[in-house]
């Protein structure tokens, strides 16, 4: 038999996504063996609604766009029984159709398990000596094991060095031992998890011998108690001489058979991996980089297509259990191609747009005047097109603010119009005085390129006290590492000293992921604050409008991230209808492309016939590309 792999693939009815998820990393255990980060709970616990706004993400991506039915996810932590919201999550998730799978000490009440154990494709209790209460243990297993709607669990015995500890295991795995039905590993510890882990060496011969015996055993002699999930893992591997065999993980991995560089990898599509920060790659391995993080869906970005493995090996059982092609091997690819036919604000709760283009060294002095204006147009079109506050949406786009006059206007346009505004500030070169305006806006996003934009945030330290209805970011461009020390610095000094509760970093650097630790190190439990890698392209700029496929599927913004594929030639677009931009030198247009009609001059604008410019037709598009990130966004179709 030739033992070169040709490629890994289904076979059978497998699930069609593997998502492993490690909700967060508070257990109440805290086992010798058991690195600190997987059980001090540093990480702050995820919102119930980020969460099952993932879920919707999934099903959106997964099943809506790719056909998915069977979607697994698989929870560790941490405990994940510790989180109080988690029977919540797990009837939501079973709602939507999905079925779940739990690894866990098994510590938690068995009430628990009353609820909600029919769930579970799986359940694996891990038994750890240091803190188990055997009883306990024993009991849940009997619960789990007699349910008739149940699967039997697993039960992985982490077998511990201390002698008493070790016979404490055994007496667990008698008691095991005793059921009709049953399915157990006794585990070898490693020394060092996490951290070029190796095998403890127990200094037995017999203890190893034990180990080897119990590496894996079932049994099944009760078929009235055995529920078996209607969906497994099955897999096959094919090697270049045309054998065809059932994948088995652990032989490849002892057979030195891992190395699939340069192989077309499934992994993002049949898998994900959420860290318990939050952030989201495509498998346990960091082929590929991040995909997004939980806390800011609209930028999580799905595989379309499979990855090219750039590893050397891979020894982890569930990513090799990955459909995978060795270079040259064909394979059926999924289309995902989608052929955008309209953009739409027809769900929108958003129904008129002002892009607002302000930089203070190329201001004339007369953006008092200019802010009235517009405070004037705002309450003319709320009128004139009967929207209500919350239908219309000002963004404030400042490419270098070094004096406080545009604030000091925009609080009095804010406290006169109450519509919703946004705020994006690219070039911070001064220290805000009276930052009170920044308190009504409902986003502001601040860039910091350098060590002089840095020195500048304490500016924005009163927020920490306001219950501001928006978020803050802080976009940090990395340039020299040295820099962005002193940068980061600046920044300690003042979070410790603050609270901040709606609060984003985003690092922009190409190689993010070696100071991922360096950063996390600073602030461990002192703040809210959620770190970004790799940068997040898109700033929502409260955007809901919908994607219109041309076989009328419906999809969200981040089918818009393929817009610069599309050839917008001869496209209907609705510029000028719903939007204005207004530009630095206070012109006001239909949109920010070269095909912009101008409207008006915001300095001489007639108020009263204001509705009058607006274009009441639509324009013929001649661009082959949409690059400007707002005008993207404007309502445009394509006649079939």
């Amino acid at each position: 038999m030739n033992f070169e792999l040709k490629k890994i693939e289904k076979d059978g009815k497998t699930y069609d996504l593997h998502v492993m998820w490690s909700i967060h990393n508070k257990c109440n255990y805290a086992c010798s063996y058991c690195p600190d980060d997987l059980h001090n709970g540093s990480i702050s616990w995820i919102k119930l609604n980020d969460m099952k706004g993932f879920i919707n993400k999934i099903e959106e991506h997964y099943v809506q766009k790719l056909g998915f039915k069977n979607i697994l996810f698989s929870f560790t932590g941490g405990e994940p029984t510790l989180w109080r919201d988690f029977q919540e999550f797990l009837e939501y998730i079973n709602q939507k159709g999905f079925r779940v799978g739990l690894t866990t000490n098994a510590s938690v009440s068995v009430k628990f398990w009353e609820r909600v154990s029919t769930y579970f494709d799986y359940i694996c209790m891990s038994y750890h000596a240091e803190s188990a209460n055997n009883e306990h243990f024993v009991k849940t297993y009997q619960y789990l094991h007699d349910h008739p709607e149940t699967v039997i669990p697993s039960v992985r015995i982490m077998m511990h060095k201390d002698p008493k500890l070790w016979e404490k295991c055994e007496e667990v795995l008698k008691e095991i031992k005793k059921f009709p039905n049953y399915t157990y590993q006794c585990v070898h510890i490693l020394e060092s998890y996490g951290h070029n882990p190796t095998k403890y060496n127990y200094g037995s011969e017999e203890k190893e011998q034990f180990l080897d015996q119990n590496a894996f055993q079932f049994q099944f002699n009760d078929n009235s108690k055995v529920f078996f999930p209607k969906v497994d893992f099955h897999y096959k591997a094919t090697y270049k001489d045309g054998t065809v065999e059932k994948l088995d993980e652990n032989k490849l991995i002892s057979n030195n058979n891992v190395n699939f560089k340069d192989w077309s990898c499934y992994i993002g599509i049949e898998q994900l991996f959420i860290h318990h920060s939050g952030w989201i790659k495509r498998s346990g391995c960091n082929v590929g980089g991040y995909l997004g993080h939980i806390n800011d869906l609209p930028n999580i970005s799905f595989p379309l297509n499979p990855i090219k493995c750039t590893a050397n090996g891979c020894y982890c059982p569930t990513d090799i259990r990955i459909s995978k092609f060795a270079p040259d091997t064909h394979f059926n690819k999924i289309d995902t191609h989608i052929n955008i036919k309209k953009v739409t604000s027809n769900n929108s709760t958003i129904k008129f747009r002002v892009h607002y283009k302000y930089d203070s060294e190329k201001s004339c002095g007369e953006e008092v005047v200019n802010i009235s204006k517009l405070a004037q147009i705002v309450k003319h079109l709320i009128i004139s097109k009967n929207l209500k506050e919350n239908e219309i949406v000002i963004h404030f786009e400042v490419h270098t603010l070094s004096n406080e006059n545009i604030l000091l206007s925009l609080s009095d346009l804010l406290s006169d119009v109450h519509c919703l505004v946004t705020l994006e500030i690219k070039n911070l070169s001064t220290s805000i005085i009276n930052p009170a305006p920044l308190s009504l806006f409902n986003k502001i996003e601040i860039h910091l390129s350098n060590i002089e934009h840095i020195k500048f945030i304490h500016s924005f330290s009163f927020l920490s006290d306001t219950n501001t209805s928006g978020n803050i970011r802080f976009l940090v461009h990395l340039g020299k590492w040295v820099v962005f020390q002193q940068a980061l610095k600046r920044l300690i000094d003042m979070f410790q000293s603050q609270t901040f509760r709606n609060f984003d970093i985003e690092i922009f650097d190409q190689n993010y992921e070696f100071k991922n630790d360096y950063l996390k190190s600073f602030f461990k439990n002192e703040t809210n604050i959620s770190f970004h890698y790799p940068p997040l392209k898109q700033n929502i700029y409260l955007l809901n409008e919908d994607v219109i496929a041309s076989d009328e599927k419906v999809y969200g913004i981040e089918a818009l991230k393929k817009m610069s594929e599309v050839d917008f030639v001869s496209w209907t677009c609705y510029q000028g209808i719903n939007n204005i931009s207004i530009d630095f030198d206070s012109k006001i247009y239909s949109s920010s492309c070269k095909q912009r009609i101008h409207l008006a001059d915001l300095e001489t604008l007639n108020i009263d016939v204001f509705s009058e410019l607006l274009l009441n037709n639509t324009t013929d598009c001649q661009q082959k590309t949409c690059l400007n990130r707002y005008d993207n966004y404007i309502n445009k179709s394509k006649d079939f």
